[in-house]
């Protein structure tokens, strides 16, 4: 698409470079004069060099309407970026040794506000034992939808699923009515819908997912957790890691 893009830049400023006027070009540049496309993106690399390259206009901001927090988790503290710790969970916040990594926790703790948690797994089998344990234990059951969604609750949401070509998948049977899911490219498109529409309908307070849900799904969060710092066996990267975690705090949507 770039390599497009600058081919027709170039087709549109060849008229001017050769000494013809407007009246006698092929007329390529006249379909393209007022024409202005605009470029956005949050985790590309090399951005001047790109600029460049098309000879467009650059603009850069850290400007973010809603402030990133990120925190590293390591035991039962939470440090900033700096490696200061910000808190301590407590030892009860562990479940009596079920849930060691304060997944739970985590979670609970935002979905009591009535908010939503993105959680990526490095696995299609992480996403699936994950959304089962923190069913058994999200203290949030049977949410119900926001005005206007197809599903009023999670019994009509299993029902829809019970319709689809696979038929019900048993972990989404188990969890969905606890607010829980999990999301990857082992769904059907028809199951990735319903769970998308559950999600965004707040039927769905804690969704699992593999990285393939960073790009091309708009589903946003108030808290995204990384379970494991992989992707399969390849750790995330920073354009990867920077998609990812950008699902959280996206302004007038979470």
């Amino acid at each position: 698409m770039l390599t497009k893009l600058r081919y027709a830049a170039g087709e549109g400023n060849s008229g001017s470079s050769s000494g013809e006027t407007s009246g006698s070009s092929s007329g390529k540049a006249g379909a393209t004069h007022g024409l202005q496309i605009i470029g956005m993106s949050a985790t590309m690399p090399n951005v001047a060099a790109v600029a460049d390259w098309l000879q467009a206009a650059l603009y850069q901001t850290a400007f973010r309407p809603v402030p990133l927090e990120e925190f590293i988790k390591v035991g039962n503290q939470i440090f900033d970026k700096d490696m200061n710790i910000v808190r301590v969970l407590p030892k009860i916040a562990d479940i009596g040794g079920k849930d060691p990594d304060h997944i739970v926790e985590l979670c609970n703790e935002v979905v009591l506000e009535g908010h939503s948690v993105l959680l990526f797994c490095s696995s299609r089998k992480g996403c699936e034992s994950t959304a089962k344990h923190i069913a058994k234990y999200l203290k949030v059951a049977n949410v119900g939808s926001k005005e206007g969604s197809e599903f009023r609750d999670a019994a009509s949401a299993v029902e829809a699923l019970k319709r689809c070509p696979a038929g019900l998948d048993p972990v989404l049977e188990e969890t969905l009515p606890f607010g829980v899911a999990y999301h990857h490219a082992g769904l059907t498109v028809e199951e990735r819908d319903i769970v998308e529409t559950c999600y965004r309908k707040g039927l769905v307070r804690v969704l699992t997912a593999t990285s393939t849900l960073a790009a091309g799904v708009n589903l946003p969060a108030r808290r995204v957790i990384f379970r494991q710092p992989r992707i399969g066996r390849d750790f995330i990267d920073g354009t990867r890691y920077r998609q990812m975690a950008g699902r959280a705090g996206r302004t007038g949507i979470d």
